[in-house]
Parts: structure tokens; C-alpha cells; sequence
């Protein structure tokens, strides 16, 4: 699977949670194998995203930095362990299914993710 369908929106999804909702989005590259995202936010941040799924790296990579007027903030997955993330995810899936509940990361939220990564790679 080419990297851009497949890892953008995971990070779309953190960039518009963690800098604001993106309004708007470009894209340049070869989708399949390195692309550059550059996200307008609605407040007025903007924010630059490297993927790449044919980079030979010893292990899985996300890495997030925002800098601004204040100490820059870092979300690095490089030390989750993913053998323990995988159940709690499941566990929380599971319990809002038997509630009957939806929660903010809901099938509207993926459609508009999936949108606005196809307006990067047009």
C-alpha cells in the first residue's frame, strides 16, 4: 500500500487534534513513496508533515514536534510499546460497541480525514 492512503490519515488525525482542524491541505511528491503534507489550521497555524513508507528504518517511526511561542512540545511513539497498546484499544472499542456509544474518532471523523488527504494527493 502506497504510504500516503495509509499512514496520512493517522497523521492528519494527530496534526488536527494536536495543532487545530486543518482547513486546508497540498501535498507534493510521489504518494507512493515520500510525500510532504503542508496543513493550513483554522487558527491560522501551519504545519509540514513528511511520509514515507519506503524509508528503511529499524522500526516504525512517528514523530511529531510543534514549535511556537512557547517550549516546543514532542510526541514520539518510539518508545510505545504496541503488544500493550493493541488490547486497551480493543478493550475500549469493545466497551463502547456493548454501550451503544460513538465517541469524537467516529466514521464522520475518518470521511474528513480521508477527504482532505485526497485534496493533498489531487
Amino acid at each position: 500500500m502506497p504510504p500516503a492512503p495509509d499512514l496520512g490519515p493517522h497523521l492528519i488525525d494527530l496534526l488536527d487534534e494536536a495543532v487545530g482542524p486543518v482547513v486546508s491541505i497540498r501535498g507534493t511528491g510521489d504518494p507512493r513513496r515520500w510525500i510532504e503534507l503542508t496543513c493550513e489550521h483554522a487558527n491560522g497555524a501551519v504545519s509540514q508533515a513528511s511520509l514515507s513508507g519506503a524509508v528503511r528504518l529499524p522500526g516504525v517511526r512517528t514523530r511529531i514536534e510543534l514549535f511556537g511561542t512557547e517550549n516546543e512540545l514532542v510526541y514520539d511513539t518510539a518508545g510505545i510499546d504496541h503488544e500493550e497498546c493493541w488490547p486497551v484499544l480493543r478493550r475500549e472499542f469493545a466497551a463502547a460497541v456493548r454501550a451503544g456509544r460513538s465517541g469524537e474518532l467516529d466514521a464522520a471523523r475518518g470521511l474528513r480525514l480521508q477527504e482532505l488527504l485526497t485534496r493533498a494527493l489531487d
